[in-house]
């Protein structure tokens, strides 16, 4: 005879209201207002968020394991290091947003490759900025 461990947490997602997460976006919305971000700021929060809670079709998706399927998915797809930094740091937001704990540690933010095509002035170069 097995034990049916997984009944009380099926119970308690049954109580749950089913646009939960509607609500959890709409909180980061007013979250995201409240802190006077720009539309279109808010725009590419929310669509990345949407994108987010879409790709990992959860009741609850607040773990360490959805994060980082999110950001799997968009290496795959071709994203680099740092458009997935920058996911990195919206999901966070709206874990804040919605009082969620954080699953990451501060060292564990993806990496990303410095900009190659910005332009470096050298020492020289400095120098004789400096001087004029």
């Amino acid at each position: 005879m097995s034990v049916d461990r997984a009944a009380p947490f099926r119970e308690e997602l049954e109580d749950r209201p089913p646009d939960l997460l509607k609500q959890l976006i709409d909180r980061f919305r007013d979250y995201l207002d409240a802190r006077n971000h720009s539309e279109r700021t808010v725009k590419n929060y929310m669509r990345l968020i949407r994108r987010y809670v879409d790709h990992v079709n959860d009741i609850e998706p607040f773990g360490r394991r959805h994060v980082d399927s999110f950001l799997a998915r968009l290496k795959r797809e071709g994203s680099g290091g740092v458009n997935q930094r920058w996911a990195y740091y919206v999901i966070r937001t709206f874990f804040r947003a919605i009082e969620r704990p954080w699953p990451f540690e501060k060292s564990e933010v993806p990496k990303a490759k410095e900009n190659e095509e910005v332009p470096v002035l050298q020492e020289e170069d400095m120098f004789n900025y400096l001087l004029f």
